[in-house]
């Protein structure tokens, strides 16, 4: 999708405006769902995880997007698709962190509260006792809101990637 508009915006842009190409990387693409209000950047997942690989931010999101995979085994980046062994390595946008919010749609749906208690308490999501009363759909809205709440990332990237209306007006 996102090679699709880009391939638009290179056809219809004007070079003397700027680069308005979309790359995560860069910041300027926000993930998530409008109808469920969560969103995400690799910023943001770039900072979670940044403890656990003890690198700064800013380089950790390079790693969570394309071709990179991490191999728990040998501890190393890689772009390679298999391991030593030939296992298999999932991509690291899809390791850490559609299988993160899969996990946490799928506690949601199931009703698997205290897996849920757990992940959400490791993420340091905090959520009010009538939030915890809610099931399935809706309980999967309050944790992912709560979690990737949608206005912080739209609003960071607006901020950081948008010219300001004096400029862009020209």
């Amino acid at each position: 999708m996102i090679e699709s508009v880009n391939v638009i915006v290179s056809q219809n842009g004007d070079d003397k405006v700027g680069d308005f190409s979309l790359d995560p990387v860069r910041g300027n693409v926000v993930f998530g769902s409008g109808y469920q209000q969560w969103a995400f950047t690799l910023e943001r997942f770039a900072g979670i995880w940044s403890p656990t690989f003890k690198t700064e931010p800013e380089k950790l999101k390079e790693k969570l997007w394309g071709e990179w995979r991490f191999d728990k085994k040998g501890k190393k980046w890689t772009t390679n698709e298999q391991d030593e062994d030939g296992n298999l390595l999932p991509r690291s946008f899809c390791q850490f962190i559609l299988d993160p919010i899969y996990k946490v749609i799928n506690f949601c749906i199931n009703g698997e509260i205290e897996k849920l208690r757990k992940f959400l308490d490791n993420m340091k999501v905090e959520m009010t006792p009538e939030q915890w009363e809610l099931r399935e759909r809706k309980l999967v809205k309050s944790a992912m809101t709560n979690w990737l709440d949608a206005s912080t990332s739209l609003m960071s990237t607006i901020a950081l990637h948008l010219p300001s209306p004096k400029v862009s007006q020209k």
